[in-house]
Order: structure tokens, then C-alpha cells, then sequence
């Protein structure tokens, strides 16, 4: 016969701060042990046929354990009692919380907070009631642990028991639970598919909100500032984006418009490199059309990551909460929410937790969002183009053109650079403004134990340590890549005069050249002259730029370098441009054919002056070659060409005049290039030349390796 024996245990104590709350949450555990039958496993007969109960804190809440004692009494501490006599006992217990359930009501501030919230976003009474359960659920670990006896439940079977728990008719319940319904459009709870346990089954929007909403009274934004933030004022000004003028003076009025007649479905797209300024663009916006701009956080006030599902819950809430308020929202680092779920759409509509399939929830996202939102990413490829599509506006946010770095660098450096350094800096098209800014601040806050060079050089330090770490070039401080001062186009042998030619280019205003020959033949330098003879700045893109083991990402890359240049109004110049524009007779991959078609497009539609400079033209596209203005030959020096350049460089090696000997040995030379001498007045640094005959050997020996070469070459084809 089963029996109860009186044991030696801890009391247990339940702390509740409100006496309201308190017979709350007992009398919902009661609804779930008689009326919903978890009774079942919550009184246990152990193997001594001893009657327990699983959990000690629901047993001391209902009054059920004090029950058997008073029982107890009465039998010197021990009685006969059966599993139905308990039960029997419990349902008394509930009817007599039953009598008193008009009078019990949640704190007054989770009332009050429900309350808000039902007015601004319009929740049926019904509704309130399910929220209020969900937060106390998420709040109480007694109330969690009894629904834990009802198992794991279906949807329909947790629309049953929210009826019975909190006695509210079964098709109510299921309508406000529908994924159509505000409670889950809105994003405060969340269905999973799955079968879960109560908690589990019907999640809030965060914990952080569950706290708020039981702890005080509060506005409605603040339940949500662990993930909606007013964000920060702009550091930087409309001026400072000058480069995209063509879009702002559409985005601008249209935010305005949005706004000032609350238009629905307003989404503009940015995307762009880390540090070209996407959010401090935002921030300005949202100062410009005199609105607060509220960011969806991508972590918590403890400093801990949002998961993806989290910040599209908290994305929903704000819509419906900032719906009647003059506010711009601002999502940042799309990529994570999309990124990884666009390829596998089964995926992203178990995410989104929706009926529907993934591109019906984002299509009505984009069109039926009451507050406009601005999307940021570092790679439009997050989002598919029939997505992009739906956007008001997209577009990219390049790196500032090469004007725009040098007063970016100015501002941000504050007189630590120097006019060079910032000269150079700015050639470097990877140059974002957020690198300058990061180092700039770094050095300044050292900046009293360093020396006027040593700032100079350690801000070049810091900015090239992070190109390098993204991936990109360093910039280069030394004078090698500059063009030297005894340069000549007249040392250049080609059969054609290099000077008209550049006069031709300044007054087409556009063209497009072809220059190639052996290494060394000055094609590089010619350029660098032609820009600062045309007063154009120059950028240089080499394969290694360019290349990408990405399919597509390469085509990408040339867009954006003609797309730079032509914001720049610069002069374009691709390096070894053999590496991805061969000849597509012989290609074996479609890539490798998409490369050239691209590099033949974006010449075609190309404004400016366009040169690629080869050592290997026979490799070339035919089709391409037939697309340049002018194919020029930069062939090796002919004997007077070289003994004028050699005179040059004795005479800065401090050299006395050469003579007719040292003229003949030149002339013997035929393979001699401009490269030559700069390659050996460098070498010049580490091993002196201190004669006419040490430079003769210095240039014979450059002549000999270049044969070695060739002869290489031949014995391999």
C-alpha cells in the first residue's frame, strides 16, 4: 500500500517580491497538474512504494507538501495514502484558487508595459494575456519547471494548453498564436516548429525584455535596448561624400518625402569595403531629414553577439513600435543575417520561423515595413539580385576618389603627417577613411614619446599593417616607384614620338593604349609621366590587384577599379595585363573567357584614358588588341639612346666623363634597358661603384642574366 513517511529535508523557500505574482504562478500550477494531467509525473511512487513528488519547490508552492504533513501529524509520522488522495487533495487546492483567480492579476508593471505596447501596436486583449504568461514564464524558474511536466508539445497542443492555463477560448489562443498574427509579426514571440517545451516552444523576444517588462515601468523602447539604440552623431559632414553627389541628390529628398508622409516598403541598400564611412553616411542622413536614427545592434548592453535570429525579432519589433514615430532605422552587417541562408532557403524559412517560404518573408519585409530602413553590407553578393531589386535604392559606397583621401588624411592626421607621406598615401586606392582615422588615433594618444619623424613613419607603420591584413598592397614610402628627375621620354625606344602622343591624349580627352616589349623598356614610366605631364592622377592596378580564386569576384574588382578611375577622372593603368586577358581561343574554363569579356566591356564604356601595359603580347586576346587605340613597341635602348643614358647616370654616380672605351662596350650591349641603369644606380646603395669599368660590369652582368632567360625560354618552347 503506498505510503508517505515524514523525511529529514531543507525547506524550501520561494521568494516572491509581489504577493499577486505569487498566487499567479500557483494557481497556473495547478491548472497544469489537474486540468492539463501532469500529475502523472509529478507524484512519484519510488521503489519502497514511498509517494514523492518530482519537484519540491512546485509541491511547497501549491501547499501540498504542508498537506501530507498536517497528515502526518495525526499518524506519529507515517500514513497510508494513495496517489489519488493526493490528486484529490490538488484538485481541492485548485478549485479553492479558482474561487479567488478574479481577484489575481500580474505585478503592475508587467501590466502596465503590456499595456503600452497593446496601444502602440494594437494587441487584442487575448494577446496581452498570452504575452503577460510568456514573460512570466520566461521570468519565473517555478512556473518553467511545472509547464517542463506537460513534455515536449505541438503547436495545437500549446494553443490547448495556453486555453486551459489561461482560460481563453481554444480558437482565440490559435489566431493570436498564428504566424500572421502581431504577436509574431511583430517579433515579441516567436513559434518553433519543432516540439519543444512550454519555454522553449513560445520564446520572447529576449530575456534582457522579460526582465524589463516585469521589473519597471518603463517606455516602450527601452524593453528593447539591449537591441535598439539611439545611435550617435555624425563626425563627418555632407562634404565629406561629395563623390557620390548623384545619389544623394536622390536619396535625400526621398528620405524626406518617406517620412513626411509615412510611406511604406522604404529600403535603401549600401554596401561597400569595410571603412569607406556606410554608417557615418547613415548618421548624417538621419540628421539631415531632423529624425532619430535607431540602429538594430549586432550585440548586447553585456557586450555578448545577437544571433542572427535575434536581431530579425528585434528588426520586427521596432517596425511596429517606431510606426508612429519620426525615426529611420538603421541594420548593419546584413551579411550575417542573409548571408549564409540565401543559398539554402529550406533553411532560412525554419529561421524566420514562417509559414511561407524565405523569399515571400522577405518580399514582405521590403514592401510593407512601416519605418524606412537603411541595409548595410560589406558585399552586395549577401543578398541575390531579385532581392536587390526590391530595394528604392542600391548602390555602393566606394573608397573616397584620390582628391578625397588627401583631405581625409589631412583632417584625420591633424599635422602628423607630412605633405610627402600624405602625397603618397593617398595614390593608394584600398586607402578606406576609417584605417586613417584608426591610426591617427592610435599615434596621438602616444604621440608625446615619439619624434616628428617617428609620428610620420609610425602612422605609415599602422596604416600599411592594415592594407596588409585586409589583404591589400602596402603603400610605398621609398623613391623607387616615383618617377626620377632625369627622366626622359626621348630614352624610350619606340617608333613613335612618345610627346606627340601625349599631346594627342590631352586633346581627345580619352583613349585607350596598349604598351608593350621587354621588361625594363620604361612602359611603367611612361606613364607616370603622362600623368603628371596631363596633370591627371594616376591609378595602378596590378594582376595580383585584380585576381581573385573567387569565381566572378575578379570581374567585380575591374568594375570597381574603372569605375574609381572615372570617379577620379585619373588615367588607369593595368600591370601585366597578360595574366587574365588571354587569348580566348585557348581558354579551357568559362572564367577565364568572362575575365576578357569583362576587361572589353568596361574599355568600351570607359570615359577616360586606359592603358595596360604586357610583356607578353602575343598572349594577348586578339579581339582585345584590335580594341586599343595604339599597340606602342618599348624595345630595347639603341646604342645612342643608352650612351646618353649612361653619361646621365655616371655623372650622378659621381663618375668622371666616360670615353670612347666605355662607349664601345655600350654599344655592344643590345639588350640594355632604362631598368638597367636604375636597377644598377640602386645597387649602387649596397656595393659602391666607384669606376667606369665596375658600372660597365654591373650592366654586362644585368645583359647576361636577361640572355640566360631568353635562351631558357626557347629551350621550353
Amino acid at each position: 500500500m503506498p505510503r508517505y513517511r515524514k523525511r529529514n529535508k531543507k525547506p524550501t523557500s520561494i521568494a516572491f517580491e509581489d504577493s499577486s505574482e505569487l498566487e499567479l504562478i500557483r494557481l497556473y500550477s495547478l491548472r497544469v497538474l489537474t486540468q492539463l494531467g501532469a500529475h502523472k509525473p509529478f507524484i512519484e511512487l519510488d521503489h519502497a512504494h514511498e509517494i514523492s513528488f518530482s519537484d519540491d519547490k512546485i509541491a511547497s508552492l501549491i501547499g501540498i507538501d504542508q498537506w501530507l504533513d498536517d497528515k502526518l501529524e495525526k499518524n506519529d509520522g507515517i500514513a497510508v495514502i494513495t496517489r489519488k488522495q493526493v490528486l484529490k487533495a490538488i484538485q481541492s487546492m485548485q478549485q479553492t484558487a479558482e474561487a479567488l483567480a478574479d481577484g489575481v492579476l500580474p505585478t503592475k508593471e508587467l501590466r502596465h508595459n503590456c499595456q503600452q505596447l497593446a496601444q502602440i501596436i494594437g494587441l487584442t486583449q487575448t494577446e496581452c494575456r498570452i504575452l503577460e504568461f510568456t514573460v512570466q514564464l520566461h521570468s519565473s524558474s517555478i512556473l518553467e519547471e511545472a509547464t517542463d511536466l506537460l513534455n515536449d508539445l505541438s503547436l495545437k497542443q500549446l494553443s490547448h494548453a495556453l486555453s486551459v492555463l489561461l482560460d481563453i477560448n481554444f480558437q482565440s489562443i490559435q489566431q493570436a498564436l498564428s504566424s500572421k498574427g502581431k504577436l509574431q509579426v511583430t517579433g515579441l514571440i516567436t513559434i518553433n516548429s519543432d516540439n519543444y517545451s512550454m519555454k522553449s516552444k513560445i520564446e520572447l523576444l529576449s530575456d534582457k525584455f522579460a526582465e524589463r517588462m516585469m521589473s519597471y515601468e518603463t517606455n516602450t523602447l527601452e524593453l528593447l535596448r539591449d537591441q535598439i539604440l539611439p545611435t550617435a552623431p555624425s563626425i563627418l559632414k555632407f562634404d565629406d561624400f561629395r563623390y557620390i553627389d548623384d545619389f544623394l541628390k536622390v536619396l535625400r529628398p526621398y528620405l524626406k518625402l518617406a517620412l513626411s508622409t509615412k510611406r511604406k516598403g522604404v529600403n535603401i541598400f549600401i554596401y561597400g569595403v569595410p571603412g569607406v564611412g556606410k554608417t557615418e553616411l547613415v548618421r548624417l542622413l538621419g540628421q539631415d531629414c531632423g529624425v532619430t536614427l535607431y540602429e538594430v545592434s549586432s550585440e548586447d548592453e553585456d557586450g555578448d553577439i545577437l544571433g542572427s535570429n535575434s536581431r530579425l525579432r528585434a528588426f520586427k519589433a521596432c517596425q511596429a513600435i517606431l510606426k508612429k514615430q519620426p525615426a529611420l532605422l538603421l541594420f548593419d552587417e546584413v551579411e550575417d543575417i542573409f548571408g549564409g541562408y540565401l543559398g539554402s532557403r529550406k533553411n532560412l524559412m525554419a529561421y524566420v520561423n514562417e509559414g511561407n517560404n524565405s523569399k515571400s518573408w522577405i518580399n514582405r519585409t521590403l514592401e510593407n515595413n512601416n519605418v524606412p530602413t537603411i541595409w548595410l553590407s560589406n558585399d552586395r553578393s549577401c543578398l541575390e539580385s531579385a532581392f536587390i531589386r526590391r530595394f528604392d535604392l542600391a548602390f555602393e559606397l566606394p573608397i573616397p576618389p584620390r582628391k578625397q583621401r588627401e583631405h581625409i588624411l589631412r583632417e584625420q592626421s591633424n599635422g602628423l603627417l607630412s605633405k610627402s607621406s600624405i602625397t603618397q598615401m593617398a595614390d593608394s586606392a584600398h586607402l578606406a577613411p576609417a584605417i586613417v582615422s584608426r591610426a591617427s588615433s592610435v599615434i596621438k594618444s602616444i604621440q608625446s614619446s615619439l619624434t616628428p619623424e617617428e609620428t610620420n613613419e609610425s602612422i605609415g607603420h599602422l596604416i600599411n599593417s592594415t592594407l596588409v591584413a585586409q589583404g591589400h598592397n602596402e603603400i610605398s614610402f621609398n623613391k623607387a616607384n616615383q618617377l626620377p628627375d632625369y627622366y626622359d621620354p626621348g630614352f624610350v625606344n619606340t617608333d613613335s614620338s612618345l610627346n606627340s602622343i601625349a599631346e594627342d591624349i590631352k586633346s581627345a580627352g580619352r583613349s585607350t593604349l596598349c604598351l608593350y616589349g621587354p621588361s625594363g623598356t620604361g612602359k611603367s614610366a611612361y606613364v607616370h609621366w603622362l600623368s603628371q605631364h596631363l596633370e591627371l592622377p594616376l591609378h595602378i592596378k596590378k594582376a595580383s590587384d585584380l585576381l581573385s580564386k573567387y569565381v566572378g569576384e575578379m570581374e567585380q574588382n575591374l568594375a570597381r577599379a574603372f569605375r574609381a578611375a572615372e570617379q577620379d577622372k585619373a588615367i588607369l593603368l593595368i600591370d601585366e595585363v597578360d595574366s587574365f586577358l588571354q587569348d580566348r581561343r585557348g581558354a579551357t574554363r568559362s572564367w577565364e573567357v568572362s575575365q576578357v569579356n569583362e576587361l572589353l566591356t568596361q574599355m568600351e564604356s570607359f570615359s577616360g584614358i586606359f592603358i595596360a601595359t604586357t610583356n607578353l603580347v602575343n598572349n594577348l586576346d586578339q579581339a582585345a588588341l584590335r580594341r586599343f587605340d595604339l599597340k606602342l613597341l618599348f624595345d630595347y635602348l639603341q646604342p645612342e639612346q643608352a650612351w646618353k643614358l649612361y653619361k646621365q647616370h655616371s655623372l650622378s654616380l659621381g663618375l668622371k666623363n666616360p670615353g670612347t672605351l666605355q662607349k664601345h662596350s655600350i654599344a655592344a650591349m643590345d639588350i640594355l634597358t632604362p631598368g638597367d641603369f636604375a636597377l644598377v644606380t640602386r645597387q649602387h646603395r649596397f656595393n659602391p661603384i666607384k669606376s667606369h669599368s665596375k658600372l660597365i660590369k654591373c650592366l654586362q652582368d644585368e645583359c647576361a642574366m636577361k640572355e640566360i632567360g631568353r635562351k631558357r625560354a626557347i629551350g621550353f618552347t
